[in-house]
């Protein structure tokens, strides 16, 4: 019998949910939009992030290794262009 978070559901959504919230708040706390772009890449990151974090949970598994990998290689990607475009728009307070 396994015990832990992969074999809860809820238990994940709960801890790993939490520490998404901790990170999305000191993010906002630590950056300061330079102007609206600013604000709408941040919290459309986080919707699409959270969408994307809820369905590699609770959907279905890729249907080839081969698939994971491409589809992974592109989405990081993104998200890393996405991080880099969003941090430029939302510096650090000194």
């Amino acid at each position: 019998m396994h015990v832990g978070l992969s074999t809860s559901l809820h238990a994940t959504l709960i801890v790993e949910g939490g520490f998404w919230l901790l990170a999305i708040i000191l993010y906002a706390r630590v950056t300061r939009s330079k102007n609206r772009w600013g604000v709408y890449a941040f919290w459309s990151v986080v919707a699409l992030l959270t969408l994307v974090w809820y369905n590699n949970i609770t959907g279905p598994p890729p249907p080839s290794a081969r698939v994971a990998g491409i589809s992974s290689l592109i989405y990081f990607s993104l998200v890393v262009a996405w991080a880099y475009w969003m941090n430029r728009l939302r510096p650090a307070q000194a």
